[in-house]
């Protein structure tokens, strides 16, 4: 057997490898995603102060943190006896809001630094990168940096950092925000509006002239998972039901989030520390599911009121694409939307009345409950924090379940089409074959981080490696 491998795989947050298994005559035997980072928050949180969680979970990661926050913050509510009805009007919009500002934040730095080089980078390795990008297109890089900057302002003031917010409180949010700030952050997510409409129109062109590669690149067909809206079952970052639909857009299943292990389990493979989890009642592989940009708007019926251009663009999305389509690269058109979505809602938050009550009172512990469930979307899916808790709130079970994790099984079926279309006997296995392998996980934007449950001594991102039919190193790249 040969095995091709791919290390590190690149622009990508994290640190993963891709080998190829072929036979004696070099045809595909196999594809395998390896990611080989363990971290064990979950281990280490036992024992703490549940109401300590959210402010230690952000520093699972410096991207997704906002969102680890609110997923933790949400599962403490529960576990002093609050539900999402009972956290305050002005808390629970700031909370909103500070999510969609991260959305924003994450989104930008996905199209624009990670995926776009794919498409309007350089032709090879050494210039298929971001500072290519400043050079050719320094206009378009200014205005993602300008709309990071102004994202990152809105998640300071109501985070009370930059990265690793410290904010959120059992039942209420600690952040006050005079007239002065809230007036100037609306100003800024108005500004981030207009950015976001600007990446969306200057994107279009780029997806037309690579229609082909969208609809054929890492083509797999899968159900579909995202939070809604319990009312009107409209796209929801923040709570709501989790709502699953099948490969043909119809509804499988909607739960509350506190069920979501009747309907989710989780396998293993030795060559990776990312589970694989499934739809339990279908089983594996039949039962793969994704979520993130694509997978939300598959799930969701429609954007919120509040957001209508990005309603709009779902409109034209769908009436191209259909209901629910299946193509891995269309998570990069969907990204947009939802960053369109975001700001406008960010907008919307933040011209309403921030003024009232936002905390609830000192902790009572003899309101615990012993449990907590919180469900967030984070910028690259669904993020789930479950913790169980003794009778004086300190954690004795912590299960933390990532996006990444979830969309893991159709990474590494997207990167198996990839080297079965494109591995041949005699074909030479080149850069630009294990980049198309990279760009199906980069369409994904996952954040290995938080996905990981040690560290590369050598702290390399990824690799790809091809051993021949006797299992002997022939090539690494």
């Amino acid at each position: 057997m040969v095995e091709l491998t791919l290390e590190p795989v690149t622009r990508i947050e994290g640190h993963a490898k891709i080998t190829v298994d072929l036979d004696e005559e070099g045809n595909v035997k196999d594809t395998k995603l390896h990611v080989m980072e363990f971290r064990g928050f979950e281990k280490f949180l036992q024992g703490r102060p549940i109401e300590e969680v959210p402010r230690i979970v952000p520093r699972i990661c410096g991207i997704c943190d906002v969102q680890h926050h609110l997923a933790a913050a949400k599962a403490c509510d529960q576990v002093f006896g609050y539900n999402d009805d009972d956290i305050l009007p002005a808390a629970y919009k700031m909370r909103e809001i500070m999510n969609w500002a991260s959305v924003i934040h994450s989104h930008t730095l996905s199209f624009y630094f990670l995926s776009a080089p794919d498409f309007i980078g350089g032709k090879d390795r050494k210039t298929r990168n971001v500072f290519q990008i400043i050079k050719d297109y320094p206009e378009l890089a200014g205005k993602a940096l300008e709309l990071r900057r102004h994202a990152q302002d809105i998640i300071t003031t109501i985070g009370g950092r930059p990265i690793h917010q410290v904010s959120n409180t059992p039942g209420g949010i600690t952040t006050e925000l005079t007239d002065e700030v809230q007036a100037e952050d609306l100003e800024k997510a108005k500004r981030c509006l207009e950015l976001s409409w600007d990446t969306w129109e200057a994107a279009q062109p780029i997806f037309e002239e690579n229609l082909d590669l969208i609809k054929t690149l890492g083509y797999v067909e899968t159900y579909h998972t995202g939070l809604v809206d319990k009312k009107d079952g409209s796209w929801d970052m923040y709570n709501g039901n989790v709502r699953m639909v099948d490969k043909e857009g119809k509804e499988y299943a909607e739960f509350a989030p506190q069920d979501y292990t009747d309907y989710i389990a989780e396998g293993v493979k030795p060559y990776s520390w990312l589970k694989f989890p499934y739809i339990k009642d279908i089983g594996y592989p039949e039962g793969v599911y994704r979520v993130a940009p694509l997978s939300r708007l598959n799930a969701c019926k429609k954007m919120p009121d509040a957001a209508p251009k990005a309603q709009e663009l779902l409109n034209d999305f769908r009436a191209t694409f259909g209901q629910c389509p299946q193509e891995t690269l269309l998570f990069h058109p969907a990204r947009l939307i939802e960053l369109v979505a975001s700001a406008e809602l960010a907008v919307d938050g933040l011209e309403g009345d921030l003024s009232g009550e936002k905390r609830p009172g000192a902790i009572d512990r003899s309101q615990i409950t012993g449990e907590g469930v919180g469900i967030v979307e984070a910028s690259r899916g669904t993020l789930t924090h479950h913790y169980k808790t003794d009778e004086n709130g300190l954690v004795t079970e912590a299960n933390i379940v990532v996006a990444t994790v979830q969309n893991n099984p159709a990474m590494e079926m997207g990167i198996q089409q990839v080297a079965n279309t494109y591995i041949k006997p005699g074909v030479e296995v080149d850069d630009k074959i294990f980049n198309l392998m990279e760009m199906v996980i980069r369409a994904y934007d996952p954040c290995l981080s938080c996905a990981t449950h040690q560290l590369d001594t050598q702290m390399r991102l990824s690799t790809v490696e091809v051993y021949d039919h006797m299992g002997n190193l022939v090539k690494k790249i």
